[in-house]
């Protein structure tokens, strides 16, 4: 009885400590590893279709290709993805957008 007392006592307290781990979770294509924004579980540029490029440009989206990874070595979803190429609107410059590089490979989601 005691042990479960101090195995929920931890669980209970590691919230407020800031020591929980990165949540990790089973996606279909593969593992992906977030990260905890204010107790939240964020992922960010998790592919959902493969890049629109060569034979796939001006076709139906096509399944993302799916990663190795597993709960030891998960893909990194701590990042937001590839922003779509774009003409800048009227009084935003490159700078604004300089640690999101744009690109093809923008088929992404956050969640």
């Amino acid at each position: 009885m005691r042990h479960t007392f101090v195995v929920l006592f931890v669980l209970l307290l590691a919230p407020l400590t800031g020591t929980s781990a990165a949540p990790v979770v089973e996606t279909t294509a593969g593992t992906v590893r977030g990260m905890d924004e204010d107790g939240v579980s964020v992922f960010r540029g998790i592919p959902y279709a493969a890049p629109p490029v060569g034979e796939l440009r001006w076709r139906p989206a096509q399944p993302a290709e799916g990663w190795t990874g597993t709960k030891d070595a998960p893909r990194d979803a701590t990042t937001f993805g590839t922003v779509c190429p774009q003409a800048l609107r009227p009084g935003y410059n490159a700078a604004d957008l300089a640690d999101r590089p744009m690109g093809e490979d923008c088929l992404t989601l956050n969640v």
